[in-house]
């Protein structure tokens, strides 16, 4: 049992489960509060038993994702981390791939009945779409420059979504004196979303720098082989510098709104501290880097950094439960 946990790395499924309720409680349910109706404030459509089967379809998939990744990847991981290899030495080949269907079934089960109890059956494509790239990833697109990391990195953005996605007042609110809050609740959400999005491509860019020399023996035609590593560095740094001139833009553009003053000042302290310094080492870091052990610090960095912007969400939170209230 120990192997299974192993191959669907609990770690990263407990960061998306903690990602997809921090955006319930941090940003919908807060924003639709501020929503007051004759019978009180606007509630979720999902009530707390109909997300968790949100959250459990995305992590099944997610753990099946992780699954068929391991299983295509066998080769190169016996070269680049044999002592993380799971399948072929603990669990053989046919009961992976049982499993890998097993946990795509549930998760799709579980998306089309969510998507059936929202009146909105399109939403279960959703579902359908990340099986479908998941395995494209595993079998081809992750031997492919840029193209991989981008679609790794998609997903990892489309999780900050999905609690959105599949809450129908965002969407089909027809009362215009709520649409600007149910608005809100997108924007914000997308803006956390293109976060996720560049610091998950940084990541898997790093993780492509790590599995080189395994990369280069299997056939995989990833960013640094086909570039260069120093090409691949310029490209992370470059989108590490990208992300924190918008982030210090949002800090510079709140420090003077002066109804807000003590709330962002300590928002720009929490950016400063846990995302705009570690952000700053692994830019310094990245260059000096050459083996695998320092490429997996700079990885964990930037998972670190992801943890942070999830809990920043706690700021909107805040934001609207002391000024709009």
């Amino acid at each position: 049992m120990k192997h299974y946990f192993q191959l669907i790395r609990p770690v990263n499924l407990l960061l998306t489960a903690f990602a997809m309720y921090a955006v319930r409680f941090f940003i919908i349910i807060p924003i639709l509060k501020n929503c007051t109706t004759n019978e009180g404030y606007l509630a979720p459509y999902l009530n707390e038993g109909w997300f968790a089967l949100l959250v459990l379809s995305v992590l099944l998939i997610n753990a099946a994702g992780y699954v068929i990744n391991d299983y295509c990847d066998v080769d190169t991981d016996a070269i680049n981390k044999p002592e993380k290899l799971i399948i072929s030495k603990n669990i053989s080949f046919k009961v992976a791939s049982n499993f890998y269907y097993v946990l795509n079934i549930a998760g799709i089960f579980l998306g089309m009945m969510l998507a059936y109890y929202v009146h909105a059956l399109r939403l279960s494509s959703i579902h359908l779409a990340a099986v479908g790239l998941l395995w494209l990833y595993a079998t081809q697109l992750k031997k492919m420059p840029i193209v991989g990391n981008v679609s790794v990195a998609l997903l990892g953005a489309i999780v900050i979504l999905m609690p959105v996605f599949f809450e129908p007042i965002v969407f089909y609110n027809d009362t215009i004196q709520f649409q600007t809050s149910t608005q809100l609740i997108f924007k914000i959400s997308l803006i956390f979303s293109a976060f996720a999005f560049l610091m998950q491509l940084i990541r898997e860019l790093i993780k492509d720098l790590q599995d080189v020399e395994g990369d280069e023996q299997t056939g995989c035609n990833t960013l640094p082989i086909w570039a260069s590593i120093k090409t691949t560095k310029i490209i992370c740094v470059s989108i590490i510098i990208v992300s924190m001139i918008v982030l210090s833009w949002f800090q510079i553009h709140f420090f003077y709104h002066r109804n807000f003053y003590k709330l962002f000042n300590s928002w720009n302290l929490f950016n400063i501290i846990l995302i705009q310094l570690p952000l700053l080492f692994v830019v310094i870091k990245i260059w000096t880097a050459n083996t695998s052990k320092q490429y997996a610090v700079l990885s964990m960095v930037l998972k670190l950094v992801m943890l942070a912007g999830i809990c920043s969400m706690l700021f909107i939170k805040l934001w609207f439960e002391n000024y709009f209230n």
